[in-house]
């Protein structure tokens, strides 16, 4: 059947015996206890961040409360004004600026839409988009479309962005 006899053999066998017994106590014992420190680990981390979790709430409601911006403050001159001054600094061109849309919501949101065309260079009117979203809070942009086109008295190609700002009032505040 299966010989020892020769020292090959037994050398075999008793590779084969350390595998076998290396197997078995993997896993009666460390695959048991990998798992469970793999289990302290995530359960450690979730503690973290249950600790943290009042300060995240309070940071998140900051931001929010920051970036809902009380719309009694909007003021379409005031619009004007901070586009002007931004279009002034940064040598871009404003074409049209329309007065408010404004359309009812029920009785209690009315939202108002301005309708904003300039010409300048890209960089400049991307700057503009986020200035007016997310620096001074004017207002959210719905639609922003850039044309390029070629204007014929000059011969020389113009980029025209054409911006839709949105804000929403509160009637009950107002």
């Amino acid at each position: 059947m299966f010989s020892l006899s020769s020292p090959i053999r037994r050398l075999q066998a008793l590779i084969a015996g350390f595998v076998f017994m290396l197997l078995v106590s993997y896993k009666l014992s460390y695959s048991k206890a990998l798992f469970q420190w793999q289990e302290s680990k995530r359960l450690n981390n979730e503690l973290v961040k249950a600790e943290q979790a009042e300060e995240r709430i309070a940071y998140y409601s900051n931001l929010l409360s920051q970036s809902n911006t009380t719309t009694q403050a909007f003021n379409e001159e005031r619009l004007f004004e901070n586009i002007t001054l931004f279009c002034e600094k940064y040598l871009i061109s404003i074409i049209n600026f329309e007065r408010s849309l404004r359309f009812k919501q029920g009785n209690k949101y009315t939202v108002c839409i301005n309708k904003l065309e300039c010409k300048g260079k890209f960089v400049e009117l991307v700057q503009l988009c986020y200035y007016i979203e997310n620096q001074e809070r004017l207002g959210a942009l719905n639609e922003v479309k850039f044309i390029k086109r070629r204007n014929i008295e000059t011969k020389q190609t113009e980029l025209i962005c054409t911006l839709s700002i949105q804000n929403i009032i509160d009637s009950e505040i107002n």
